[in-house]
């Protein structure tokens, strides 16, 4: 068989066609479509392809080819059909590019796509080995990632990763209602490391993929087809690659098989456990080699295991009526403190009151303090009393902020008020008396799976005094003496 090159000058618009030899190729790309050109329309003469400037012909598609002239095809054309009749040649596929190789011209298998799909992350839990499937006469090997969860859907609020136990999620569900339970996993081998031993075969095979980076992937009952790297008796080839049998995830209820829907039967803010179980099953995979005419040649059936596997546990803490998802919040509020306030140099000057607080959870087991995550808003603060009233105008509060938590997160809420002072009236240096009171609300940052809405509760701290000692007092009380 001959190679059709073109050198195409851009400028004139004409190719010169070169033969250039190439080995035989047993039923290649090219020779099967002259096969079928030569069946279908029984000519000895054919238009192969047409370029710019340039028609190919070719005689009985296998013979020499030959050019003819430039763009006036109808005056080189030769008329000749089998049956005699002058009709005009069938619109045919341009076969030949500039660059057209060996390799292009094979029937070799191209390389898998990666299978979409992905378990949901709120159960997930992942594992990764080595794994080895065989048969009388085959083996695979590679590495391979595990990953089980499920898709859980009701009427939950999701919390988060337990504080006690990274193993677990913790949510609030609400009592009489159900949960969906949708169990996932999904199997990827071969993504790094791939190894394939096969019987040898009689026919020419393919060169390795130039990648093999698609692992043999398994989500569900869905599965891909990975062309691979293989060991073909002694010669390096490449086969096809993909799971035949999907695996059976069971539902594990407080620790028993259970089916979908889970119920929520509890109360009183009783936890029910749910998990997602894959069991040791055994692993099969076909694999099949192709010749370099992309027939079937080999095919087999390997088997290994894979081992049990949980995903991670969601506790559903059971919620009856009216019962909250937010924590008591108890603020560590003073009952008077003493604030300098007035500056050494006569500049105005602030000072922040911090007011801490510890949170009581509603519930508190292995998991650690479960509560959903709040902010603190709605802050004011009102001065209710000054002394000496004269100097009023100089005080005054120029902000107030309060932090919450995150779900089931540690640490402390609290509350800043900064206090100010600026001299607008006029100041001899009297001791200043104020009283202050701080209301405001937790809010909680999710809605509260019971109602549908955000959950707040409302508070007021007790009254705190402040005091600015007067100015005979400043060097004992501050450490410096006030500039009036």
């Amino acid at each position: 068989m001959k190679r059709l090159v073109y050198d195409a000058d851009p400028k004139e618009g004409n190719r010169d066609i070169h033969d250039s030899d190439l080995k035989e190729k047993k039923e290649s790309r090219f020779r099967k479509f002259c096969n079928h050109l030569l069946d279908a329309t029984k000519v000895t003469t054919r238009v192969l392809a047409v370029a710019v400037g340039v028609t190919v012909m070719a005689y009985g598609c296998s013979g020499k080819p030959h050019q003819t002239g430039d763009s006036d095809v109808d005056n080189d054309v030769p008329e000749e059909t089998a049956d005699g009749s002058d009709s005009d040649a069938p619109d045919l596929p341009d076969i030949l590019d500039e660059d057209v190789d060996d390799e292009e011209m094979e029937d070799c298998i191209a390389g898998g796509e990666i299978l979409e799909g992905e378990v949901s992350p709120l159960l997930s839990n992942s594992e990764t080995g080595e794994a080895v499937l065989d048969g009388a006469d085959s083996e695979v090997s590679g590495d391979i990632e595990t990953t089980v969860g499920g898709e859980v859907s009701g009427n939950l609020l999701t919390l988060g990763e337990c504080p006690e136990d990274s193993n677990s999620v913790a949510a609030f569900g609400v009592q009489d209602e159900e949960v969906a339970v949708i169990p996932e996993y999904r199997l990827d081998l071969g993504g790094f490391t791939f190894s394939a031993e096969m019987p040898s075969v009689d026919d020419s095979v393919c060169p390795p993929p130039e990648t093999d980076g698609v692992p043999v992937s398994m989500f569900i009952d869905e599965t891909n087809l990975a062309v691979k790297a293989a060991s073909v008796g002694t010669v390096e080839s490449r086969g096809e690659f993909g799971f035949i049998t999907p695996l059976i995830p069971v539902i594990l209820v407080d620790g028993s098989e259970a089916v979908s829907p889970v119920a929520l039967d509890g109360s009183g803010y009783s936890v029910k456990t749910l998990m997602i179980r894959l069991p040791d099953s055994a692993l099969d995979m076909g694999a099949t080699v192709y010749s370099n005419t992309g027939e079937n040649i080999l095919e087999r059936e390997i088997n290994g295991s894979v081992g049990a596997l949980d995903s991670k546990v969601l506790r559903m803490y059971q919620m009856g009526p009216g019962a909250s998802i937010l924590p008591a919040v108890n603020w560590d509020t003073p009952t008077s403190m003493v604030m300098c306030l007035r500056s050494s140099d006569g500049s105005p000057k602030e000072i922040d009151l911090v007011i801490n607080s510890e949170v009581i959870a509603p519930v508190v087991d292995a998991c650690g303090k479960i509560f959903a995550g709040f902010d603190v808003d709605s802050l004011t603060v009102d001065i209710t009393s000054f002394s000496p009233p004269h100097l009023e105008p100089n005080y005054s509060i120029s902000s107030s902020v309060g932090h919450g938590l995150s779900a089931m997160a540690g640490g402390n809420p609290d509350i800043t008020v900064t206090f100010r002072r600026e001299a607008v009236a006029m100041d001899v240096g009297e001791e200043v008396t104020m009283q202050a009171v701080i209301s405001g609300r937790v809010i909680s940052t999710d809605n509260n799976p019971e109602t549908g809405m955000l959950e707040s509760i409302s508070f007021t701290l007790p009254m705190i005094v402040i005091s600015d000692p007067d100015r005979f007092d400043y060097s004992d009380a501050c450490g410096y003496s006030p500039s009036l």
